[in-house]
């Protein structure tokens, strides 16, 4: 539950064959083949179809196409895996499969990403349960048996009229402001997909790779469409905001890692106050390392949206959620940011700038009550 819910807990107010990078500008979701595919296989093994009745065209279409294999082996193995795991309360359409989508290359090859029975790496979003030869063989042969190939070209102009859709929001986020607010590379590859049959909605996914890199997936899923299969729910601001913070991280996570000696001795005094841990104590963040990137995140989100058109708000009902979400540092840290915002060029990169980052902190905790 904590992992699907992540992202309205963020805004409450060498690695094997790669995957397409995401555009350059702006970050929009894209569908995505390995996980329908693996949604079309889990609703002909559990008959248990996901918003049939939402989008009638495209579970049409899957039905016209998919409904006479539903004696292929992977079905009645797949029935059975799902079965197993039902019994110990877990329905893997909405954590395991997503998850084994976004640890395989696309088709046909489906090949793992990260070596079968690696552990490394794993951790509360990288799941690797399902990640085993016996699965990927029996969705290889699915994927060829069934002419999935075919059906998926079929619908690359539904696909592409989908995610147009979502282009035309009112202001999706601009990744070009964020890449030159740190101006480093990455530590990580983000990708924000599109689930048409709603599974695995609001998951976060990450692939760990070594040397602290990986890939991490957001799951938008559509639940409203209209009579042509084009969902009706992608102008929110909860597909915007949860955009905009997971980019974030692939910049901010490195920078804390980086900079954590020095960071952790702020992160420990202010968990250590009773006000803040009573807010953060059931959260994923109530550790030093992820409160440091949830402040530095939530705080350069503000200050996006302070630049940016787009997401209806203003700096001080975001500075106000924040601090009532147990951030209490939060209004001086974006004005902390903003300054270097507009001082940029006097940076060659935020590395730079994390000295005063890190002094901010030190300082914040002398000066207030917050963390004594």
């Amino acid at each position: 539950m904590l992992r699907s819910l992540i992202l309205i807990a963020v805004f409450v107010f060498g690695t094997g064959t790669l995957i397409a990078q995401p555009a350059k500008d702006k970050l929009l979701p894209k569908v995505d083949e390995r996980m329908e595919i693996l949604c079309i296989a889990y609703k002909l093994a559990t008959s248990k179809p996901a918003l049939d009745s939402a989008n009638l065209l495209y579970n049409e279409a899957i039905n016209r196409h998919f409904a006479p294999y539903k004696q292929h082996p992977f079905i009645p193995y797949l029935a059975n895996l799902s079965d197993s795991f039902f019994n110990k309360g877990i329905d893997i359409s909405t954590w395991e499969l997503p998850s084994v989508a976004m640890h395989i290359s696309p088709a046909p090859l489906f090949e793992p990403l990260v070596p079968f029975g690696d552990t490394t790496g794993i951790d509360g979003w990288d799941d690797r349960t399902l990640l085993f030869p016996g699965f990927i063989s029996m969705l290889r042969s699915f994927y060829k048996e069934t002419g999935a190939e075919h059906f998926f070209k079929e619908q690359e102009s539904y696909y592409k009229a989908v995610e147009s859709k979502f282009a035309e929001s009112p202001q999706p986020v601009n990744r070009n402001w964020i890449d030159a607010f740190f101006n480093i590379e990455p530590s990580e590859t983000y990708f924000p997909v599109l689930s048409l049959q709603g599974f695995g909605n609001g998951d976060y996914i990450r692939v760990n790779f070594k040397g602290n890199r990986r890939y991490t997936h957001t799951i938008f899923g559509c639940s409203d469409f209209n009579a042509k299969g084009i969902p009706s729910d992608c102008n929110n601001n909860w597909l915007q905001r949860g955009n905009l913070h997971e980019y974030i991280h692939v910049y901010v996570n490195q920078l804390v890692e980086d900079n954590m000696k020095e960071l952790n001795g702020s992160a420990s005094r202010m968990l250590s106050d009773s006000l803040v841990w009573k807010k953060v104590s059931q959260s994923f963040y109530n550790n030093n390392r992820y409160y440091l990137y949830e402040s530095l995140v939530r705080a350069v989100s503000i200050v996006y949206m302070i630049h940016n058109p787009g997401i209806k708000t203003t700096m001080d009902t975001e500075i106000s959620s924040q601090e009532k979400a147990g951030f209490p540092w939060m209004r001086g840290l974006v004005l902390l940011l903003n300054g270097y915002y507009g001082r940029i060029n006097n940076y060659k990169n935020f590395r730079y700038f994390m000295p005063q980052v890190i002094h901010y902190f030190d300082q914040y905790l002398l000066t207030s009550n917050t963390g004594k």
